[in-house]
């Protein structure tokens, strides 16, 4: 299976996380949404960002360790979608500059909301907009 997720995350507390090249980022207590693709696949990708043990890749890597994931939400395709998702949320959403997306032109691919369940109805939107019928993992 192929497609795009976002992954629903919970940061229980404000927090200083070195991110990789990108260095140490404040991230304040709250819901975050990181938006991904699985083009090879989705499944291979979601389940290594659930494991804990795992290489440090993606700047996703550096923050899952302080936080916990609540829910995935991803919808299957064969075309890349997470920058449409992005462009999208950051119309809404403050961002995590540059967070995720060194590989595109958007601004970034980690969004904040106070409240987890903002960010969830908005994704669960976006992805109906754009055509596909979201799902949960």
């Amino acid at each position: 299976m192929k497609g795009t997720y976002t992954l629903l995350i919970k940061l229980p507390r404000d927090r200083e996380i070195k991110i990789g090249a990108l260095g140490e980022i404040m991230f304040r207590e709250g819901g975050y949404a990181y938006v991904g693709s699985g083009l090879k696949s989705l499944e291979a990708r979601i389940e290594r960002h659930l494991r804990e043990e795992k290489r440090y890749h993606w700047h996703i890597d550096y923050f899952l360790p302080e936080s916990k994931i609540k829910k995935v939400i991803y919808i299957e395709s064969d075309k890349r979608k997470e920058c449409v998702i992005a462009y999208k949320l950051d119309e809404v959403f403050s961002k995590i500059e540059d967070f995720g997306s060194s590989d595109c032109k958007c601004k970034s691919h980690l969004f904040f909301s106070k409240h987890i369940s903002k960010l969830e109805e908005k994704i669960v939107s976006i992805f109906r907009e754009i055509g596909s019928k979201p799902r949960k993992w």
